[in-house]
């Protein structure tokens, strides 16, 4: 958690009220995960992708809901002896969606999926545990 539930809360807010003012959609942008939690060798690895939508998921044990991101990533990530090219990003924190990115950083939980979108996923698929971000534009050389 980054700045504390309320605090991070507010980030939100603000940055869905920006979005609402603007126009600006998290959908269609380019994001940037590292992983700060995984499999062994995983830690700082960073992949790279864009969002496609949004959905809604709810845990195996019903006992939480948010709305996670679709997200295609640019190349495969082998996680858990499968091939990924799309993946599932759950916020890990109240306030952590990816509705937050123009002003900060999220913490996800990261789980595989398909571009049909979610199967079904438990906790224990989980791949990492990732802070997300916009992905900066490459500025050109001269």
């Amino acid at each position: 958690m980054l700045f504390g539930q309320p605090i991070d809360s507010l980030i939100e807010v603000t940055c869905r009220a920006f979005a609402k003012l603007t126009g600006w959609s998290p959908i269609g942008k380019r994001v940037a995960l590292r992983v700060t939690e995984g499999e062994q060798g995983f830690f700082g690895t960073v992949v790279t992708g864009t969002i496609d939508r949004f959905e809604r998921w709810v845990s195996s044990d019903q006992k939480n809901a948010s709305l996670g991101a679709l997200i295609r990533l640019d190349a495969p990530w082998t996680a858990r002896n499968r091939s990924n090219t799309w993946i599932f990003a759950v916020p890990r924190f109240s306030g952590h969606s990816a509705w937050r990115l123009p002003l900060s950083s999220a913490d996800v939980n990261v789980f595989p999926a398909s571009e049909k979108g979610l199967e079904q996923i438990a906790w224990e698929d989980m791949i990492a545990i990732c802070e997300m971000q916009l992905k900066k534009k490459n500025k050109a050389t001269s």
